[in-house]
């Protein structure tokens, strides 16, 4: 699926009470049955699942939000873009919706704010889906932290930028990272991202980690065996201390696993939602 067809399936909603002024969210929903949420992460949007969201909405209805701040929702600069900010919006898009419950699946910072959802809002949570997730004090790292202060040292915003960016997509396909960056490209886009790395912090993860024992739905820890920023050792540190959690890995696939390998991505998605 091109860029140009995934932005026409996309639908906008508008949302108060999540920041002084009414914030505007960017979805696919897809498909019918039960409701999969699909939470992306940093500097990606929802068109990070293109490829896997015809394979998963043949099985369940697929929801695929951009994070505030990020994609094609809103990315004016007078807002809190944090994990807790964005699971309020996660919450306020199942309303809307009239989703009373939902399996939620989170990649990268998106796993922070499934953790965040399933810890405050378990009501919710149907089921867990940790996909090369962040978590612990392991994050933020590297790029995403230099984005985050751009002004520190001697680089514009465009060399910070096109540095920390262009290094996440090294050996992928031109179309796939310039879909990926098409929202950031203009001045809005680009401080928009500056300020979603700003926003990230290892405490809203940190405070979970007593709570992790409690979550009490299936668990699913999917990972990309070659991840080289959220590591198998995340996942298996989430694995000893989350009840039911299981653990399946996926080989030749980093941490873009919904675009390395979408067929098997969304195989082992649907299998977990069978038989649990």
């Amino acid at each position: 699926m091109d860029l140009q067809t995934f932005r026409s399936r996309q639908k906008h909603t508008r949302f108060d009470g999540l920041s002084y002024t009414p914030l505007t969210v960017a979805y696919v929903d897809e498909g019918e049955g039960e409701p999969l949420v699909l939470l992306h992460g940093i500097p990606t949007w929802s068109y990070l699942f293109h490829a896997a969201i015809p394979e998963l909405a043949g099985g369940v209805r697929v929801i695929a939000p951009d994070l505030l701040g990020y994609g094609y929702s809103d990315k004016r600069d007078c807002f809190d873009r944090s994990v807790k900010v964005q699971a309020r919006m996660v919450i306020a898009l199942l309303d809307e919706l009239e989703i009373e419950r939902a399996t939620i699946l989170g990649h990268d910072i998106g796993g922070a704010v499934a953790q965040v959802l399933a810890v405050e809002h378990g009501d919710r949570v149907r089921r867990l889906i940790l996909n090369n997730s962040v978590g612990y004090d392991r994050w933020p790292v590297g790029g995403p932290i230099e984005l985050g202060d751009p002004f520190f040292g001697d680089k514009s915003v465009d060399e910070v930028l096109r540095f920390n960016i262009e290094g996440s997509f090294p050996d992928y396909p031109a179309e796939f990272s310039s879909a990926v960056l098409a929202p950031y490209s203009d001045e809005e886009g680009k401080i928009s991202l500056v300020r979603d790395a700003s926003g990230l912090s290892t405490n809203h993860t940190m405070e979970l980690v007593p709570l992790l024992s409690r979550i009490d739905v299936p668990v699913l820890l999917l990972w990309g065996e070659e991840d080289q920023w959220c590591k198998l050792a995340i996942a298996e540190r989430f694995q000893s201390d989350i009840r039911q959690a299981r653990l399946v890995t996926i080989k030749d696939a980093g941490h873009w696993v919904p675009y390395d390998q979408p067929k098997p991505y969304a195989d082992a998605i649907l299998e977990f939602i069978r038989s649990t």
